[in-house]
């Protein structure tokens, strides 16, 4: 991020700033509540998955309080001291805290999604894998936040104090601009981006095999005294592991669409060399990629089983309303099976 984008960010319009706070305050009432359920509500707690998201959830509702902290609150001026000022300049006024925790979120989530993956398409080694065992598979945690952190370290050296502000460094040349800006679009979006598409690919011709393997099963599968057959307890696992993929499936297309507009935004500003931007598509891109820090919420209510149980314990008004959504949505899918396969008169 250069001095035109970091003054655009600064100098906040009354609009801009009304939807960082509507932004934020969904961010930290929503991933407030994700991290209280998924941690007191719900009776597997160790799951690494359960882990992750709950990391996931932490992640944003910290870059959420940042959000306000660094945008809504006035800007501290520097002190006196050299050396405060250049460690108040390079750490807060830069707002380092707040982009280094917005990376750590797509770090976690790629971790997030290449969990799943082991898990799914290496089963015998995942189980084996001390790394994914309680409680070293707290380290899974911790490891976005580490990596997220030093990677944006670059971002404190490029603010520097100058006559008494905080400025940010020029670029040396064009070409180190460019090498700049395609760097940031690849470790921040493409690349995860790339990986997690993979992983989920993956998953699906996993999970694909397994079910056609099933259906053969269940077909030779000798029945019951009663003419049913007998029940098989692997059926809620495997309906519990789909509905984990399907969210985060969910929540990995959510992210790519929310960061896309800004990242190639920023990509062409950067690679063109135009310093005069426009004010009004990027703010708008820029809510729509913070956006992505209060979403997963609304995503985990309405699609995660397993956060749906914790709310319906921790919030039961709230709990009726999300088993009436699931009947009627359940009835509405059962209709069009039955339409799909009556057969025609």
């Amino acid at each position: 991020m250069d001095g035109s984008t970091e003054d655009l960010l600064t100098n906040l319009s009354l609009g801009v700033k009304i939807a960082y706070g509507i932004i934020a305050g969904l961010g930290i009432v929503g991933n407030s509540l994700v991290i209280y359920v998924l941690t007191h509500m719900v009776r597997s707690r160790k799951g690494n998955a359960n882990i992750l998201i709950v990391n996931q959830s932490i992640v944003d509702l910290a870059t959420s309080i940042l959000l306000v902290l660094c945008f809504l609150t006035p800007e501290p001026s520097l002190p006196s001291s050299p050396i405060a000022a250049r460690f108040l300049c390079s750490i807060w006024n830069s707002k380092y805290l707040f982009w280094a925790t917005i990376i750590s979120s797509t770090f976690n989530l790629v971790c997030l999604t290449l969990e799943r993956y082991f898990a799914i398409v290496y089963p015998f080694k995942y189980r084996s894998c001390t790394l994914f065992k309680w409680p070293k598979s707290l380290m899974l945690a911790i490891l976005p936040v580490v990596v997220g952190y030093l990677y944006q370290a670059y971002f404190p050296a490029m603010h520097v104090v100058k006559d008494g502000k905080c400025v940010v460094n020029q670029f040396a040349s064009r070409v180190a601009q460019i090498v700049y800006a395609i760097v940031i679009l690849l470790v921040t979006y493409l690349v995860p981006l790339a990986i997690m598409t993979f992983a989920y690919i993956r998953i699906y011709v996993v999970l694909k095999t397994q079910s056609i393997g099933n259906i053969t099963g269940e077909a030779s599968h000798s029945t019951d005294a009663t003419g049913n057959q007998p029940h098989n307890p692997n059926d809620t696992n495997e309906k519990a592991l789909r509905n984990i993929i399907k969210t985060l499936l969910l929540v990995y297309l959510l992210f790519g669409l929310c960061w896309a507009p800004n990242e190639v935004f920023y990509f062409y500003f950067n690679i063109s060399g135009n310093q005069h931007i426009n004010e009004t598509v990027y703010n708008i891109t820029i809510c729509l990629a913070f956006f992505n820090m209060c979403a997963n919420p609304f995503i985990y209510t309405f699609k995660y089983r397993r956060f749906q149980e914790g709310l319906q314990r921790a919030m039961p008004c709230l709990g009726r309303l999300i088993r009436v959504y699931n009947t009627n949505l359940s009835g509405t899918q059962e209709g069009k099976a039955t339409h799909v396969s009556s057969p025609s008169v």
